[in-house]
């Protein structure tokens, strides 16, 4: 016997309410907090999938991955003589604290130099060789830039590092 459309809901319930009768008030409520479980674990599981598929196409491309031979490793030793090995930037730490340390004794003498009253032409001399020699340059170097024998350049170096010397006791 078919019901009209608007006892259809009061059917549903007759139908729950034998069941409720059938199992007990318990065990329906055990049932129903089981499929609320499941369609919430559904739920986390859409999502999780959607936020994955999202992720995967805003990814970028890994560039192509390279694994090296054998034959190509280097051993221990080899890799220790390399530049970029730690001893190396030690010594290269090492150098230039030497480096700056030279530069510092040169530029005290230089002041000492100075306050002496020598004339403009040895100023400009001996601040060219400072100056040069903080950039690196190499005795022989100053000597041709400044038209000079080598052993000029040597013995004006001395010169400085000995005023320093003598400014610092």
């Amino acid at each position: 016997m078919a019901l009209p459309t608007e006892l259809e809901g009061y059917q549903d319930g007759l139908e729950l309410r034998r069941i409720v009768q059938r199992y007990g008030a318990d065990d329906v409520q055990l049932l129903i907090s089981i499929l609320a479980e499941q369609n919430r674990r559904e739920l986390i599981e859409r999502r999780c999938s959607e936020t994955l598929d999202h992720w995967k196409q805003n990814v970028r491309p890994l560039g192509p991955v390279r694994i090296p031979r054998l034959s190509t490793l280097r051993s221990s030793r080899e890799s220790r003589s390399v530049p970029g090995y730690r001893g190396h930037s030690e010594e290269h730490f090492d150098r230039i604290i030497r480096k700056e340390a030279r530069t510092r004794e040169l530029e005290d003498g230089l002041a000492v130099m100075l306050e002496r009253r020598l004339d403009e032409w040895e100023r400009r001399e001996l601040s060219e060789i400072v100056d040069r020699v903080a950039a690196g340059e190499t005795a022989k170097q100053i000597a041709q830039a400044q038209d000079v024998s080598e052993r000029t350049v040597e013995r004006r170096l001395e010169e400085l590092r000995a005023a320093g010397v003598r400014n610092a006791d």
